[in-house]
C-alpha cells in the first residue's frame, strides 16, 4: 500500500496590535522584521516624539500596517496619553496586543482592561522595574495581570521574579538593531582617526563634556585624531561656539544626522572608539557591532544594553569629570593593538548574542504562549 504524504496545513498568522510611544529610527528594523514573521501579523500604533527628547520620528509607512495615534503630553513629557488608541483596540478582534510596559503611558492601563474583556491576550513590553525601584508595586500588579511580559534584559526579568511574577510568563528580547547588515558593512580600514559620538544634540548627551575633555587631551594625541559628531539638535549653536572658544575647530567634524547604515558604515569604520557622555543604551550595541570599542560614564541612567560592556570591549570614566574623560581619551588612543583587540572582542560578543531575528523569535514565543493559554510550545 502506498501512503500519501499530507501537505502541511497552513496556519493563520496571529493578528497582533503593537503599541509603541513613537517610532524612532532604531526601532524600524525590528518593526520591519516583525512584519515578515510567519507567526504573527502585526499592526503598529504609535505617535510622534516630544520635541525635547533625544528621539527622532521616522516618517513614511515603510510597508508597515499602521494605526496612528496622537500623543498628548502631560507634565512636560513624563506622562503620555495616546488619543485614539482605545478606538484601535476596539476596532477588530485582535488575537493579542503588545503595549509599552510603562505606567506613565496611562492609556495603556485602560487598553489592557478593554482588550482582556474582549478576549484579546495582553502582553507588556519594556524594561520592567527600574533600578530605582520606583513604581515597583505597580509593575508587579501589571505583570501579574498580563498574559505575558517581554523584557529588554535578564535583569528586568530577575527583578520581577523577586516580586513574585512567574518566570514562565516572562520573555527576554534584548534590544538590538540589524546586526546582520552591520556585519556585512563593517570592515578594516587603513586609518582610524575618529573619536565618535552619535546622538541628538541636547544637554543630556553631554557633548560639551567630550569637547572639553578632547581639548585637554589634544597635546597627547596624534594630530590626525578628530572628534566626529553625528547628530543634529538645539544644542548645535552652543556647541559650535564652545568649539571656537576651545580653539579646536580644525579637529572637530560636524557630520549631521544620518540613520542609514550604508552612510554610517564609513564613519564607524574610521572610528577609534565611541564616547557617550550621558546615558548609553542601544548605541553601545551599535558601536560594538562595528568592532568599535565604547567609552561611557560611570554613573548615568544607562539602559540595560550596557550590561554587555566589560573591560575587554569598553572603558569607563567618572561621570561629569572632564579630567577623567581626558585621561581615558589619551589611554584609548595610546595603543592601537589593544584598541583593535577590544573592538574584536566587542563585535564577537554582540554578533553572537544580539540580532533583530532573535527579538522577532521572542515576540513570536510570547504571543503564542499567551494565545495558547499560558503554555509553551
Amino acid at each position: 500500500m502506498t501512503t500519501l504524504a499530507h501537505a502541511p496545513v497552513a496556519t493563520k498568522r496571529l493578528e497582533v496590535l503593537i503599541q509603541n510611544p513613537m517610532l524612532p529610527p532604531y526601532r524600524l528594523d525590528l518593526f520591519k522584521a516583525l512584519s515578515r514573521s510567519n507567526v504573527i501579523a502585526p499592526t503598529f500604533s504609535y505617535g510622534k516624539a516630544h520635541p525635547s527628547t533625544s528621539l527622532v520620528d521616522v516618517t513614511g509607512d515603510h510597508g508597515l500596517e499602521l494605526l496612528p495615534v496622537e500623543n498628548v503630553f502631560v507634565r512636560g513629557h513624563t506622562v503620555t496619553v495616546q488619543r485614539g488608541l482605545l478606538d484601535h483596540v476596539r476596532s477588530r478582534k485582535w488575537d493579542a496586543m503588545v503595549a509599552s510596559f510603562d505606567p506613565r503611558m496611562v492609556v495603556n492601563l485602560f487598553a489592557q482592561r478593554i482588550a482582556q474583556r474582549r478576549g484579546i491576550k495582553f502582553i507588556w513590553w519594556g524594561h520592567g522595574v527600574r533600578p530605582s525601584q520606583k513604581y515597583q508595586a505597580i509593575y508587579r500588579k501589571l505583570a501579574l495581570s498580563a498574559d505575558a511580559v517581554i523584557l529588554y534584559s535578564g535583569e528586568g526579568k530577575r527583578r520581577l521574579e523577586e516580586l513574585g511574577v512567574p518566570s514562565e510568563k516572562m520573555f527576554v528580547a534584548w534590544n538590538s538593531i540589524d546586526t546582520d547588515i552591520i556585519s556585512n558593512l563593517s570592515g578594516h580600514t587603513e586609518k582610524r582617526y575618529r573619536i565618535l559620538t552619535i546622538g541628538r544634540l541636547i544637554p543630556s548627551k553631554k557633548i560639551d563634556l567630550l569637547l572639553e575633555a578632547f581639548s585637554g587631551a589634544m597635546p597627547h594625541l596624534d594630530s590626525s585624531v578628530k572628534v566626529a559628531i553625528v547628530g543634529e539638535g538645539p544644542e548645535a549653536g552652543r556647541l559650535q561656539k564652545l568649539v571656537d572658544q576651545l580653539r579646536i575647530a580644525d579637529r572637530v567634524e560636524w557630520l549631521g544626522a544620518t540613520y542609514s547604515e550604508e552612510a554610517l558604515a564609513p564613519i564607524f569604520n574610521t572610528a577609534l572608539f565611541t564616547v557617550t557622555g550621558g546615558a548609553a543604551g542601544l548605541s553601545v550595541i551599535h558601536s560594538l557591532a562595528y568592532g568599535v570599542p565604547t567609552v561611557v560614564g560611570s554613573d548615568e541612567p544607562h539602559g540595560p544594553e550596557v550590561g554587555i560592556l566589560t573591560s575587554e570591549n569598553s572603558a569607563i570614566f567618572k561621570s561629569d569629570d572632564r579630567q577623567s574623560l581626558t585621561t581615558q581619551l589619551v589611554y584609548m588612543c595610546s595603543d592601537a593593538d589593544r584598541l583593535a583587540a577590544m573592538g574584536k572582542a566587542g563585535a564577537e560578543k554582540v554578533l553572537n548574542q544580539f540580532s533583530v531575528e532573535r527579538m522577532v523569535k521572542t515576540f513570536e514565543d510570547a504571543v503564542t504562549f499567551a494565545c495558547d493559554g499560558g503554555k509553551h510550545r
